[in-house]
């Protein structure tokens, strides 16, 4: 025997007995291990499966939020539009409010400057008419006095001149040559400045219901948003 083969053989001595059963047990440990290894295995695919179904669900409900707060935010952005044009309507008709009042203050002015001319021309056309009345008296006294019993002409041609005069001032009074805004046209213009208020309010408490809504809608968004964040 050579040197090589007596030095395998010596090596082969050295080696522990193994059992035949001893191995038996081990590969049928290890098959068992391997069979509980592959069905765990098959658990956690199932269970990935079901992750991805549930992620893709969630993805889902995420892309319908975006919509919806995408909605919301239009919504909010047109109440604020709405808002802005009626604070611009609002004082546009308090313009005109200003424009019908300052309107009706003038007119009311122009008429009582107007009734106190009325009143001081009556008060001249009857002092002048008490005045042509004397003198009326006088001329027919002077008429009776007089030989010819004739009129003296001058006299009642001075007189109805006088009256003449008295009355065309009395239509210039009456009559002036002015232009105001009529009082039934502006009160007509406070009615719709009125309407318009209350329409304006009706416009006001539509945007509040409408924010209010909104901000239900955004808190609502908020609590279903939460409990799907804390399971993720």
């Amino acid at each position: 025997m050579s040197t090589n083969q007596q030095g395998h053989t010596e090596r082969l001595l050295c080696l522990p007995v193994v059992r035949l059963d001893v191995l038996k047990d081990t590969a049928d440990t290890c098959a068992n291990q391997l069979t509980n290894m592959t069905q765990e295995v098959g658990e956690v695919d199932k269970r990935l499966v079901k992750l991805q179904h549930t992620l893709e669900a969630k993805k889902a409900r995420n892309k319908s939020l975006h919509a919806h707060v995408k909605v919301l935010r239009e919504k909010d952005q047109e109440l604020k539009t709405q808002h802005k044009l009626g604070l611009e309507r609002t004082d546009h008709l308090n313009e005109l409010l200003k424009v019908a009042e300052a309107k009706l203050a003038s007119t009311r002015a122009e008429g009582q400057k107007i009734c106190k001319e009325m009143v001081d021309a009556v008060s001249t056309f009857e002092s002048n008419a008490i005045s042509i009345a004397f003198k009326f008296q006088s001329l027919e006294l002077n008429n009776q006095q007089t030989e010819e019993g004739e009129w003296r002409v001058e006299e009642v041609a001075d007189v109805e001149a006088e009256v003449t005069a008295l009355e065309a001032e009395i239509e210039s009074l009456t009559s002036p040559n002015i232009d105001p805004l009529p009082i039934q046209q502006v009160m007509n213009l406070l009615k719709e400045f009125s309407a318009a208020i209350k329409t304006q309010e009706t416009i006001a408490l539509e945007l509040g219901e409408k924010q209010a809504r909104l901000e239900m809608d955004i808190v609502k968004f908020q609590e279903s948003e939460t409990p799907q964040l804390s399971q993720n």
